[in-house]
């Protein structure tokens, strides 16, 4: 792994702390996911021509994601709307970044 990816890395999991812990209150930390989508615009450059992806790069991002649908299903459903945007955005952005690595390993 090379020097940039270890710092994202070690922010990635700083990140992940500052989503997490207030989603299990259902809050959602809007500066702390602006924060992650920033780091995932520039990992998609980073990873574009990569054939293998970091295990634990990947592992990091599906606990977010997974940790924000999960607690989404516990509000009420007037509540799910404010989920939504985060669900679908960080959807978007984690296709963007594996999809490109995925579609490179059949090249």
């Amino acid at each position: 792994m090379d020097e940039r990816m270890e710092e994202i890395m070690i922010l990635l999991d700083s990140i992940a702390t500052e989503i997490i812990v207030p989603l299990r209150s259902k809050i959602i930390n809007e500066p702390a996911f602006n924060k992650l989508y920033e780091i995932m615009d520039e990992l998609q450059d980073l990873l574009r021509n990569e054939k293998k992806v970091e295990k634990d790069l990947v592992a990091i991002l599906f606990l977010i994601y997974t940790q924000l649908g999960t607690q989404s299903r516990y509000v009420p459903e007037e509540d799910k709307k404010r989920f939504t945007p985060y669900i679908s955005k960080m959807r978007e952005k984690m296709r963007n970044i594996f999809g490109k690595a995925l579609q490179n390993e059949g090249a």
